[in-house]
């Protein structure tokens, strides 16, 4: 009974996790290299759109294509920043993982950006004209929430330069949330407690909450100053 309690309370390495119990990360991509061309994808579709930048107004046709590969941008972005956070969730400490996650926020980043010129141009259109290619192309009907829902944010929609500006400031702001993530799943060691049945209990990010919703009070009162300590000696850092 007490080897099956050490058994339990143990930090098991992920290699040793049945696969069952896993993520199934390959079901979005198979390897690196396959999520790597996925990238050099976007970059492909991103060079394209630019081409449609300053015209895209003038034509239905090339607005259908702009909110089409919108679409598809988006969804690639998604499906390469997820893969990449889910590597990087596996083990904060591996340093390609860190490296995919890096790329993966720099690429939404740009994807965002090249982005941002689209609602502005949209909101400059006249707004019967507008309702007219609706009315006129039926593939264009699929857009008309996401067009109308753009019509009504016009008055806290910023120029396509400010909205560009604003879009530039994301490498910087998940800068302090992924630096907090790298030194408290990564760097940081949590010291062991004891239960209420004397087990000794390694204390980790993921059972934190749990142990701090322990019926023994005590419990609870090792746990929060346990897990707190490591951060006061690096409160310099946080």
């Amino acid at each position: 009974m007490r080897q099956d309690s050490k058994r339990k309370n143990k930090k098991i390495s992920r290699s040793r996790i049945p696969g069952e119990f896993r993520w199934d990360i390959v079901s979005l991509y198979k390897s690196g290299k396959e999520w790597q061309k996925d990238c050099s994808k976007l970059d492909e579709l991103l060079n394209r759109l630019s081409e449609f930048k300053h015209h895209f107004t003038e034509e239905s046709v090339f607005f259908l294509e702009v909110l089409q590969l919108r679409d598809e941008i988006l969804q690639l972005v998604q499906k390469i920043y997820t893969y990449a956070h889910m590597c990087k969730d596996e083990d904060n400490s591996n340093n390609l993982y860190q490296s995919f996650f890096d790329q993966a926020s720099s690429l939404s980043v740009k994807a965002e950006r090249s982005l941002s010129f689209i609602e502005p141009a949209i909101l400059s259109l006249d707004y019967n004209k507008l309702k007219k290619w609706l009315q006129d192309k039926k593939n264009l009907q699929v857009y008309e929430h996401y067009l109308e829902k753009t019509c009504r944010k016009k008055e806290h929609t910023l120029t396509a330069g400010e909205e560009k500006i604003v879009a530039q400031t994301g490498d910087m702001s998940y800068m302090f949330e992924y630096s907090f993530e790298l030194l408290s799943y990564a760097d940081l060691s949590f010291p062991k407690i004891k239960d209420e049945r004397g087990r000794i209990v390694p204390i980790t990010q993921s059972n934190f909450s749990t142990l701090l919703r322990d019926k023994n009070r005590e419990v609870r009162k090792r746990a929060f100053k346990s897990y707190y300590k490591v951060y006061q000696k690096h409160r310099n850092i946080y």
